[in-house]
């Protein structure tokens, strides 16, 4: 991990002097005393970064005029990276159909701007000798010198302990606050999470993919060979993870953390050190303009910050690189064309904003990551195109359905990688232009265009696929939908795709089990809701890479031979059935079925008993079942197959107790908890009751029973 995982300082010099490499050795025509300095520039930065990375691994040991210089060097390099961006873009841009006029004015504009290039190289090249004699006055070189002794990192288990149970114990809480400000390894791991984490309030909780695409979009994260970006990206979090900078939140089927937190002791010190070094500004009432530095990333909270805080602040933000807003008022919202910098912008809980407070969004020519979350938003800006280094596009509707329309520009986005809509949104029709798209989530209507369907296809590198498809109306226009759908899905499968998520409101679902069985062998995801299929493809068993299946079964037979059906699919982890007309009473899971999953939630609409046989679901670690109460109770007995489930950790039962006495549900969750309380291993029991309003009264449960006296009962008790 040392090697792949860059430290802040690294982080920010690593891609400038790629971008200067760029301009030496590229296209660009420059004069040639400013290619000069650029080299100078270059050669200068190379050997600085080496020294900074010496620095990081060294943070307990620097003097103040260390840390002064070490911090001065980041302001410069942020300084003149924003610079060559602003030059390349400005010798970037161009319109391929302006007439001449507009020809003309663009080269003027360019002649400009390389005029602004020489004097601004030549101002940071003075800079950066000045920050060079001082390097040499404090002598900051000897730190390399310096043996380092690489130590075997202690386990932190009191890290997140209650809080309370910190107080009064000031010496293994100095002992924790020395070992995360120390040690050298780790603090590359720091700083990165610092850059992000470092701007959530405590306990938030943080997504995991979201904090890796802006681990990205800051150019923190270096690719490795044969890896991807984000592959890197879980190494460093999974990283973080073990060295207990952050706190694993929703552990996923295949043991991965869905989000994390920051335990409030971690967080002040990574605050601490993002001030310190000027990585986050964190925004309180009682500062002023003044107070601020350069501010590079900062987050706006939604606790009502005073209004002449935040104009101050976006008044001034040509250096800003990340900007979080969390529920602005549409007055806080800055005009962009001065945020030639920024890189990640989210504008969070805008429940107020409209379409017009983000046209200004399409001067930021450096974003990479945009994520809006809002309710009123009916058009993206109209030149969003423009936006040509964006990655990732995510819109959030905040639980509105107003239609989104993307304009056609927005096929000119060819570094676009990810495009996530979660409300209905009418895609142009050139949508296969973005070759770039990995994954693409969207809410697709019958009444949009049919070429737009069919242009999905082009995209060769599309991973992953979430659709909602309210196909219905016209049948003839649904045949011809379905079958454009079912041509793009033989097409995806031939390529990358690997996860596919369709929610569909018409019945098709039949048809399309067999056509992702058939187009898309290589599906590691796939989830099928809606209304739901009536039967299983056999198919499925060829399926041999799929990890994670989520079905909704809509009809009244065949429970047991579909049960073990699935059951044979190889490689399967995780595994969510719906039955919600259910069928069978019971059903059974045989020896040797499921051999490799580990999370099963089972919902069945009046199920009486579910078996388990030696030898099934050997890796099951997490159980969630739904047990229709009433019948439960008479055939208790099955309960005690659970503890044929020797991997198991967690069981959470589920009871449906419409027209359940209460002796019935108390019988059936004692007679649960029993088989719980033998289990050799530690079980984690729940216990959840539905439809209590629909139990059995009182009174009614004796009349009940005074009515069968001497009738006699019949209880069933499965072996």
């Amino acid at each position: 991990m040392a090697g792949a995982f860059v430290s802040a300082s690294v982080g920010v010099l690593n891609p400038l002097l790629t971008k200067l490499s760029a301009l030496v050795e590229g296209e660009y025509k420059l004069l040639k005393s400013v290619k000069k300095d650029i080299i100078f520039l270059r050669n200068e930065l190379s050997s600085i970064s080496v020294l900074l990375e010496h620095l990081s691994t060294k943070e307990d040991k620097l003097d103040g005029p260390t840390k002064e210089w070490r911090n001065n060097m980041l302001e410069l390099a942020y300084d003149i990276e924003d610079c060559i961006d602003l030059f390349i873009h400005k010798l970037s841009c161009g319109d391929a159909n302006a007439n001449f006029v507009q020809k003309i004015g663009s080269k003027i504009k360019k002649l400009w701007g390389k005029h602004q290039i020489t004097e601004c190289i030549q101002e940071l090249k003075n800079r950066v000798m000045e920050e060079d004699q001082r390097r040499k006055r404090n002598q900051i070189d000897d730190f390399i010198s310096e043996p380092s002794v690489v130590e075997i990192d202690p386990r932190l288990p009191a890290l997140y302990e209650e809080v309370e149970r910190l107080v009064g114990i000031d010496g293994p809480r100095e002992k924790i606050i020395k070992w995360i400000m120390t040690k050298g390894k780790p603090l590359e791991q720091r700083k990165v999470v610092s850059i992000v984490v470092g701007m959530y309030p405590e306990d938030y909780v943080i997504d995991r993919q979201e904090l890796i695409w802006r681990w990205i979009a800051e150019g923190f994260i270096i690719e490795a060979k044969g890896k991807t970006r984000e592959q890197v990206g879980e190494n460093y979090f999974n990283e973080l993870i073990n060295r207990s900078l952050i706190q694993p939140v929703y552990i996923e089927y295949d043991g991965r953390a869905s989000c994390c937190r920051v335990h409030d002791i971690v967080l002040d010190l990574i605050i601490s050190l993002s001030t310190g070094q000027n990585f986050v500004t964190i925004v309180h009432e009682q500062q002023h303009w003044s107070s601020f530095k350069k501010i590079r990333r900062t987050w706006f909270p939604s606790n009502g910050t005073d209004n002449r805080i935040v104009k101050e602040i976006t008044n001034n933000c040509s250096h800003v690189r990340s900007l979080f807003f969390d529920s602005p008022k549409p007055e806080q919202i800055p005009q962009f064309k001065k945020c030639h910098a920024l890189r990640v912008l989210v504008l969070d809980g805008c429940m107020s904003l409209e379409s017009q407070h983000i046209n200004s969004l399409t001067y930021l020519f450096q974003l990479k990551y945009l994520k809006l979350n809002v309710a009123n938003v009916t058009e993206m800006p109209k030149d969003i195109g423009r936006l040509q280094q964006l990655e990732t596009l995510i819109i959030h509707g905040g639980g509105h359905v107003n239609e989104i329309n993307i304009p056609s520009s927005v096929c000119r986005l060819q570094k676009l990688e990810r495009l996530i809509v979660d409300y209905p949104m009418r895609l142009p029709d050139e949508i296969g232009f973005l070759q770039a798209l990995e994954m693409l989530s969207l809410f697709y209507n019958i009444e949009y265009s049919i070429k737009c369907l069919q242009e999905l296809r082009r995209l060769t590198r599309l991973r992953y696929l979430r659709i909602r498809t309210p196909f219905g109306g016209d049948v003839a226009r649904f045949e011809r939908y379905k079958d454009a759908f079912y041509m793009t899905l033989d097409e995806l499968g031939k390529n990358s795709l690997q996860s596919l998520h369709v929610h569909v409101t018409t019945k098709f679902s039949d048809t399309l089990m067999d056509s992702c069985c058939s187009s898309a062998p290589g599906l590691r995801e796939l989830s099928i809701s809606g209304v739901g299929i009536s039967k299983l493809s056999e198919q499925m068993v060829s399926l041999s890479n799929l990890a994670y299946l989520v079905i909704f079964y809509n009809t009244r037979s065949n429970d047991q031979k579909y049960i073990n059906l699935l059951g044979c699919i190889p490689k399967l982890l995780y595994l969510k059935v719906i039955f919600p007309q259910g069928g069978e009473d019971g059903l059974t899971v045989g020896c040797g079925g499921f051999p490799c999953l580990k999370e099963l939630m089972f919902r069945h609409s009046r199920l009486h008993w579910l078996l388990f046989e030696p030898g099934a679901m050997p890796k099951l670690q997490r159980l969630s079942i739904e047990l229709f109460a009433q019948k439960a109770a008479s055939n208790l007995g099955f309960e005690q197959s659970f503890v044929h489930l020797s991997s198991l950790q967690h069981l959470i039962v589920v009871l449906d107790c419409s027209d359940a006495t209460t002796r019935d549900v108390k019988a059936l969750e004692d007679a649960i908890r029993n088989v719980a309380s033998i289990q050799t291993r530690c079980l984690t029991l729940e216990i959840l009751r539905r439809y209590e309003d629909e139990m059995v009264k009182e009174d009614e449960e004796e009349q009940l029973k005074g009515s069968t006296e001497g009738g006699g009962t019949e209880e069933h008790h499965i072996q």
